[in-house]
């Protein structure tokens, strides 16, 4: 009953909320071509959200050539705005498989896991990590 009540939700916030897209990035994230992605599991009420999130906005500050998509899981709106985004980029199956909040997922330009980011990451670590997802290092 509970995951009846729960899709319905969902599918609720789906249709009744406009699309919008929260990324950290300075672009939008660019659908046209294949670039390597992070994907930041976030909400407002997760400790390991409020320890990640000052050192992953400081470190993927001005890195081309990466898609960031923010995964806010903070409530029913936000979720489903952002699992709409994701179904947008192809990437439903990674976040269909990452249901936990707290860390970054990177994946390269074929849309495979090659690695993730926590709180414990420094952010020297988080932005040398994310450079060299971009190819930039």
């Amino acid at each position: 009953m509970k995951v009846a009540i729960s899709f319905a939700y969902t599918v609720a916030a789906l249709l009744f909320t406009t699309l919008s897209f929260v990324s950290l990035a300075a672009e939008p994230v660019d659908t046209t071509t294949k670039q390597p992605t992070a994907i930041y599991y976030h909400a407002d009420w997760c400790p390991n959200c409020q320890a990640l999130s000052p050192k992953f906005e400081q470190a993927s500050v001005d890195i081309d050539g990466l898609n960031i998509l923010v995964m806010d899981y903070t409530n029913m709106e936000t979720t489903g705005k952002s699992q709409l985004k994701a179904l947008e980029l192809g990437l439903f199956e990674q976040i269909a498989n990452n249901r936990h909040t707290g860390f970054v997922l990177m994946l390269n330009r074929q849309g495979e896991e090659v690695g993730r980011l926590y709180r414990t990451s420094s952010t020297d670590d988080i932005r040398k990590e994310l450079s060299a997802l971009a190819g930039e290092s």
